[in-house]
């Protein structure tokens, strides 16, 4: 067994975490890149990419979208590395130790 510990319950809260980031990410990169396209069809206007900085707005989205990928595969991996047993969960070597009482 590997000297490494990681807490499954932590991994796995952490995981939700980014899910809900990365899927909050992905939506506000769909409105930005759908309301670009719909500027881009009204002509009266200058292209919204040329005057609001959406492009480098859309760009931060897409690379921190592809960095909360990778953070979650990675996630994904050591989740799975705790439930082989390849790494020790330390959940299990926090338990707190658990008193009864005995009658005399």
């Amino acid at each position: 067994m590997s000297e490494r510990r990681l807490s499954l319950r932590l991994l796995r809260l952490q995981r939700v975490e980014i899910e809900k980031d990365l899927q909050a990410f992905k939506g506000a990169s769909d409105i930005i890149r759908r309301r670009l396209a719909e500027a881009a069809e009204d002509t009266s206007m200058p292209p919204l990419d040329t005057w609001s900085g959406s492009r480098a707005v859309a760009g931060s989205l897409d690379l921190s979208i592809r960095h909360l990928e990778r953070e979650l595969a990675d996630y994904i991996q050591a989740i799975n590395l705790v439930e082989n047993g390849d790494i020790e969960n330390s959940d299990e070597l926090e338990k707190t130790p658990h008193l009864k009482l005995v009658k005399d």
